[in-house]
């Protein structure tokens, strides 16, 4: 499967507060950490080292179709996550693994399959003998991958704050902290980048942005392999074909607010 830099899109994240876990050593209270899409708060284990393996085991409520997986701020050097195919753990197709690791995010691209559970183990860390973490771990279903990237992509950080006066003249300032809110501006999009937005727009529910599309390399925030956010389409779904000439394509502007 190729990963060509181009945005892609993923419904919700299976790893949720409706699940059951079963971590060798974490603490189960913290499972969480997993899925509260902060990467700055990390599910840990305790006790371990690189003679212990670490294995969590995520049990679903019900069958998931899911074909997509992103593991961001961990250090595992070398493991694996497999699927329960009904009788036994087994791999995806093509397998995702860890052997040398040495980036803190990665993402996994497999053939579609439906699961009741999967299972991470974490054998080494890239620090010897180091606490084995993982910051946050989706699991879910690609909705689309765009035919285009847009031309323009105007990422905003439009913060939560208040600011106060002193009675000495100064300011105080309350800092709560900052969602993203981007506008895509595609041009000469293709009819099935048309349906996919539509799609979009009818699900009338969140959905995963994944600006890079999975490309390592990038070093701008909004755009690294670690940055995907959990949004709403914001503006009506409006477009105009981009010549007089039917089949040339729309031009199409999108607005997605992080949740």
């Amino acid at each position: 499967m190729t990963i060509d830099g181009k945005i892609k899109f993923f419904g919700s994240n299976n790893v949720n507060a409706d699940d059951s876990f079963s971590f060798t050593s974490a603490t189960e209270a913290n499972a969480e950490f997993l899925y509260d899409r902060s990467c700055s708060t990390k599910l840990q284990s305790s006790g371990s080292d690189d003679s212990t393996p670490e294995v969590w085991e995520i049990t679903f409520p019900g069958a998931r179709d899911i074909d997509r997986v992103l593991v961001a701020n961990h250090n595992i050097k070398s493991g694996k996550i497999e699927y329960w195919n009904g009788s036994a753990y087994v791999a995806f197709s093509p397998a995702v693994t860890w052997s040398a690791e040495t980036a803190s995010t990665n993402y996994f691209e497999f053939t579609s399959v439906s699961i009741t559970k999967i299972r991470l183990t974490m054998d080494t860390t890239q620090v010897v003998d180091a606490e084995k973490y993982v910051g946050e771990l989706l699991v879910f279903k690609e909705l689309g991958t765009v035919s285009r990237n847009p031309e323009k992509a105007n990422p905003d950080y439009p913060e939560s704050s208040k600011k106060y006066k002193t009675s000495q003249g100064g300011t105080t300032y309350v800092y709560f902290g900052s969602k993203l809110k981007i506008k895509l501006d595609f041009k000469q999009s293709p009819q099935a980048d048309l349906t996919l937005f539509r799609a979009l727009k009818d699900r009338a529910s969140p959905f995963f942005v994944y600006l890079s599309g999975g490309q390592t390399g990038y070093t701008e925030e909004g755009y690294r392999e670690q940055d995907i956010y959990y949004v709403n389409y914001i503006n009506s779904l409006k477009y105009k074909l981009s010549s007089t000439l039917h089949g040339s394509g729309v031009d199409i502007k999108i607005e997605l607010a992080e949740v």
